[in-house]
């Protein structure tokens, strides 16, 4: 792949999400300052660095394939998380993640194993 694809691409995403509808219009968001997103229905509520919640009009699906090739898993069925957030993992049937922001997010049994190759790309 082309270096300039690439860059276009990336590009492109950040102007598809920077222009993500939301309930009051349109908010810029970077994607650094997302730290995790929970699903509400046909809804998404992001969680940015600056303790502030935004909430748009796109399915997890939505933002799920939006976000799935920068540092972004989905580790439940109902929440997307930044992996460069991530302070700690919390070992369990599935456990669960304590975020930069001091939120505590599950982990599904289902995403665990996927989520520890993320978090340690070694154990293979």
């Amino acid at each position: 792949m082309k270096p300039g694809f690439f860059i276009f691409s990336f590009l492109l995403l950040l102007w598809l999400f920077s222009q993500t509808p939301h309930m009051e219009g349109l908010q810029m968001v970077e994607m650094d300052s997302i730290i995790s997103c929970s699903s509400d229905s046909n809804y998404t509520n992001f969680f940015l660095k600056n303790n502030k919640k935004l909430t748009a009009s796109l399915t997890m699906k939505d933002v799920e394939e939006l976000l799935s090739d920068y540092s972004f898993l989905r580790v439940h069925h109902s929440f997307l998380v930044n992996l460069n957030e991530i302070h700690k993992y919390f070992k369990g049937e599935g456990g669960y993640l304590a975020m930069s922001d001091g939120s505590h997010i599950d982990v599904s049994r289902s995403r665990k194993e996927m989520l520890l190759q993320k978090l340690q790309p070694s154990r293979l």
